[in-house]
């Protein structure tokens, strides 16, 4: 028995192309990515702002876009503004 799948852990829009092209190189197994969006300006902006609406669109475009299987988002201790990671939990659960 072995492997049937493979997923990259976390691959920055930018590399999608990339990603995919090695994951031709690939056979037989089902293959995919998770893509990287914790350190997004944009992403950052609308959680801040409380945008939800223009965040789960922007977010469900560039999945679509780059034909990834799912979002990775990476916690970050401090973030652009300044704020704590405890602070952007806050944010995101409101």
């Amino acid at each position: 028995m072995g492997y049937t799948s493979a997923f990259d852990a976390a691959v920055p829009p930018l590399a999608a192309r990339h990603a995919h092209e090695e994951f031709m190189d690939t056979p037989v197994v089902d293959k995919g990515f998770f893509v990287l969006m914790g350190n997004n300006e944009f992403i950052m902006q609308q959680i801040a702002a409380g945008e939800r609406e223009k965040l789960r669109h922007y977010v469900a475009w560039l999945l679509q876009a780059v034909k990834g299987y799912a979002v990775k988002l990476v916690i970050l201790a401090e973030w652009s503004s300044g704020n704590s990671a405890g602070t952007l939990m806050a944010l995101m659960t409101k």
